[in-house]
This record gives structure tokens, C-alpha cells and sequence, in this order.
């Protein structure tokens, strides 16, 4: 009987299946790992090129808010803060095929409202900024439980402390998971020690 290399690989495994058994799981085990490290690479480089899309297209928005680029807007050195951020609310709303910059720039909106005390225009805007957020982002995500935090935070300026209450606690149920000297869990435990305050 010729000795081919069938014939000799089928009395290697023949004689070593043991090793040869556990040599196929580690490379199937290699292989896994592999395929799932590449794999978790492509999301994150996903998610950061998504991240970078974002940050430009915020830049850009605020850019053409001063420098009076908006259709609607007249000569940019003739605008009070207050008209500007307005002028940049109604901008937003008109980014719905961007849901991701139409939500943070209204929130971001919001919150510079609520830092110049018109906690209407503020709680107007913090509101829908976290309602289209419920809507399309799971409970845990940064970008809801950062929602969350900003309405809860002016709820406690306008001394509404039951809502504040249930923001906060809406605000520490996400964030347990994550570890606990993060930005976000800090600032919910910081906003429910303010609401038992």
C-alpha cells in the first residue's frame, strides 16, 4: 500500500484524536475570537465615523448661526443671544432626517435657555429633546440618560421635585450598570442628592 499523505494524516488522527480533537477546538476557538474582535472593531469604527458625521454637522450649524448663513435670519451683529438661540431652535426643527442633531441641539438649546432663566422656553425645549429620545433610543443609552439628567435639573430649578424625583430616579435605574465614577452615574446620583436636598 503506498504511504500517501491520506493515508498518513487518516493513522495521525487514528492514533492522536485526542490531540488531534483538542488542536481543532483551539483553532475553532481562534477563529471565533477572531472573527468576533474584528467584528466588535467594525461597530466602534462604525459608531466613532457616526460620532465624527455628528460633531461636523454641529460645527457647521453653529458656524452658519453666527455668522447669519440661516435663511431666516438677518445680519448676525444686529442678534441678542436670546433672538440667536431662537433663531437656532427653529433651525433644529427642521433637521428631521437628523434625528441625532435635531435631539442634541435642542437639548443643548434648552439647557443654555434654562442657564438665562427663561425656564419656559427651557422646559419646552428639554421636553421634546427627551420625548423624541424615548421614542428611538433604548433606556440605557448615554444620549437618553443625558436627556434625562438636563430636564431633571431644571425640574429642580422650577422646585418641581416630584418630577425631578422620578427623573432621578429614571437616571440612577440606567446608569447602574455602568461604573460608578462615570460622568453620567455621577451626575445622577449628584441630581437625586439635590432632589432629597
Amino acid at each position: 500500500h503506498p504511504a500517501t499523505w491520506r493515508y498518513r494524516t487518516g493513522k495521525f488522527l487514528i492514533r492522536h484524536a485526542r490531540a488531534a480533537g483538542a488542536g481543532a477546538a483551539v483553532l475553532v476557538v481562534i477563529a471565533a475570537l477572531t472573527t468576533s474582535y474584528a467584528m466588535r472593531l467594525a461597530r466602534e469604527r462604525a459608531a466613532t465615523l457616526e460620532q465624527a458625521a455628528r460633531t461636523e454637522r454641529l460645527q457647521q450649524f453653529i458656524i452658519g448661526l453666527f455668522s447669519g448663513q440661516e435663511p431666516d435670519a438677518g445680519p448676525s451683529r444686529d442678534l441678542t443671544v436670546r433672538q440667536l438661540l431662537e433663531r437656532g431652535a427653529l433651525t433644529a426643527d427642521r433637521l428631521a432626517g437628523e434625528p441625532d442633531v435635531r435631539d442634541e441641539l435642542t437639548q443643548t438649546i434648552g439647557t443654555i435657555f434654562g442657564e438665562l432663566g427663561n425656564e419656559a422656553r427651557a422646559d419646552a425645549l428639554l421636553t421634546q429633546s427627551l420625548e423624541r429620545k424615548r421614542q428611538r433610543l433604548p433606556a440605557r443609552d448615554p444620549r437618553l440618560i443625558e436627556a434625562v439628567l438636563a430636564l431633571g435639573f431644571l425640574r429642580v430649578d422650577q422646585t418641581k421635585f416630584a418630577e425631578a424625583e422620578a427623573l432621578a430616579h429614571e437616571a440612577v435605574a440606567a446608569t447602574a450598570a455602568m461604573p460608578r465614577e462615570g460622568p453620567l452615574a455621577v451626575r445622577a446620583s449628584l441630581l437625586e442628592g439635590k432632589v432629597l436636598t
